[in-house]
């Protein structure tokens, strides 16, 4: 079994106050803001390659027992899980005893499809980083479109049938 708690990824170009002011400006949704119920049952959901490392980011309206809010993933195909970072649960009415278990894991809905997530780990290099890992976009039926001449990125649920 994969130990989730070691995986890492090197994410120094992206913090906390980048997803709270410029990505929330480039996605027009702010982030951890309440979500309405549209929001939680988009299929096809708009982001943006944004920074100088092009990083893709999504909005998904993520719900645990409160009412969902809005939260800006970075898609990472190579995530072999979903992680929330620790501002996201709380946002998300998390126990703080359950934020404080190494290893946790948290049934939620992302856009409406049923998923555990872990949480982020603060040792690691995107503490602060919400990923939507490989686990969602297969579980969801993904298809992850990249345009890098326009900035943009779509990450469409509930594929029928593979592109052909």
């Amino acid at each position: 079994m994969l130990d989730l708690r070691l995986f890492d990824l090197l994410m120094t170009d992206v913090a906390d106050d980048d997803l709270k002011r410029d990505i929330s400006t480039q996605l027009g949704v702010q982030y951890l803001s309440e979500s309405t119920p549209a929001q939680s049952e988009m299929k096809c959901n708009r982001g943006v390659v944004w920074g100088v490392n092009n990083r893709l980011f999504v909005p998904m309206s993520v719900g645990l027992d409160a009412k969902p809010v809005n939260v800006h993933f970075l898609v990472d195909t190579g995530a072999p899980v979903t992680y929330l970072c620790r501002k996201a649960l709380r946002a998300l009415g998390a126990a703080e005893s359950d934020i404080e278990k190494d290893g946790f894991t948290w049934a939620v809905s992302v856009n409406g499809v049923n998923l555990k997530v872990v949480m982020s780990s603060l040792d690691k290099h995107f503490p602060d980083i919400n990923l939507l890992g490989s686990d969602f976009l297969v579980t969801a039926r993904c298809i992850l479109t990249v345009n890098y001449v326009t900035k943009t990125c779509v990450v469409e649920l509930g594929a029928r049938h593979a592109p052909q």
